[in-house]
């Protein structure tokens, strides 16, 4: 489940450990607040209310494109066989 969600997400794993594309919503204006900004105690508070932040992540086209560009996408030359 989780490497689907990094695929859909365009998502590295370590981004995702690190929460680099995660916020909270502030009380009093609503604005996204990045979870990195949050102290400990806030942070572990309200860590069942964070949200991915597609405007963090600049490689996020959408799930559609991130999976077509990840399953169809050749990795290797043109030519290249897999013979090692």
């Amino acid at each position: 489940r989780l490497h689907v969600g990094f695929v859909s997400r365009n998502e590295l794993a370590n981004e995702w450990k690190n929460d680099k594309h995660y916020v909270v919503r502030s009380d009093i204006t609503e604005e996204p607040i990045w979870v990195g900004d949050l102290d400990v105690e806030d942070f572990n508070e309200r860590f069942d209310t964070f949200e991915y932040d597609k405007t963090r992540n600049e490689f996020d086209k959408g799930c559609p494109r991130n999976c077509f560009v990840f399953w169809c996408n050749p990795r290797w030359r043109k030519g290249q066989l897999g013979e090692f």
